[in-house]
């Protein structure tokens, strides 16, 4: 009886010790491992063993803090193929604001990406829905605004998945990660529909000189000189380039130009910036 009274006593003993490891592990976890980064790496569609890598610690005991926390597991996308009309739009918006990047350098593949602020919110979410297929989730964050330290701003950001079929567009985009103009790439499956998102991402009409101008300073002239030749080429749309590196559409072109825009717009709030 008093061998059979240890054993009990034993056993409880060791069952609440158990149980006091299993929460110290839990709270550990818990202080060691922001949630909100966590939260913010999940969104946009890392694994758990790509998570594990940046937080420092091993897939499983991320796959359990995952699961705790109520989310489901994000996989690699390794055999979705783009439709001709995602293919496009992620042309026209990577000349524009999207970019096409590694969260971590561990990730196998790349993810789209693209902000836009909440006076574009139509558009933003009329272009979250044609890439809904590409995306993890979306987002709203508060930014401070740079010019004024005391004012806020609202901005949309759709995270995408980690997708193999991104990885020949990441490559004729980037090199050396600087973005590029890839004339080659593009005289294939660059569209009229590509010509919408790329103005409505960095475009702008001036209404008293009745003008379209381009934000594309950050490319170089040489790929300037070869894009607006394809331009006036394959559409009949004729630029120039300005000396701060902005394409200017020459003024014969802009009836062409607003028919193409107006076929493909869909959101009443950007009107604006057709004219």
């Amino acid at each position: 009886m008093l061998l059979l009274r240890i054993n009990k006593n034993l056993f409880a003993n060791v069952t609440k010790l158990f149980y006091i490891c299993t929460e110290f592990k839990k709270l550990c976890m818990n202080i060691k491992y922001d949630n909100n980064q966590i939260l913010e790496l999940h969104s946009q569609g890392l694994t758990d063993r790509e998570i594990a890598d940046i937080v420092g610690c091993t897939p499983n005991q991320m796959a359990k803090k995952r699961k705790r926390m109520g989310l489901t597991a994000n996989n690699p996308i390794t055999d979705y193929e783009l439709t001709d009309k995602e293919l496009a739009i992620i042309i026209g918006t990577l000349l524009g604001d999207s970019c096409i990047r590694y969260v971590h350098d561990k990730c196998n593949f790349p993810m789209l990406n693209f902000c836009h602020c909440v006076a574009q919110k139509e558009y933003f979410l009329y272009k979250k829905d044609q890439l809904i297929n590409l995306m993890t989730s979306y987002n709203v964050y508060t930014k401070k605004s740079f010019w004024h330290k005391d004012e806020t701003y609202e901005l949309y950001q759709f995270n995408g998945k980690n997708m193999k079929c991104l990885l020949p567009i990441r490559e004729a985009f980037y090199q050396n990660n600087v973005k590029i103009i890839p004339i080659d790439f593009i005289k294939k499956y660059f569209t009229e529909e590509s010509v919408y998102y790329w103005f409505m991402d960095d475009g702008c009409y001036d209404k008293t000189s009745k003008s379209y101008t381009i934000a594309t300073d950050c490319f170089t002239n040489n790929d300037l000189q070869k894009f607006i030749e394809f331009l006036a080429e394959k559409f009949d749309l004729h630029f120039s380039i300005k000396k701060d590196g902005e394409l200017y559409l020459k003024h014969k072109s802009n009836y062409k130009f607003k028919e193409i825009l107006l076929k493909y717009n869909k959101c009443d709030t950007m009107q604006y910036k057709i004219g």
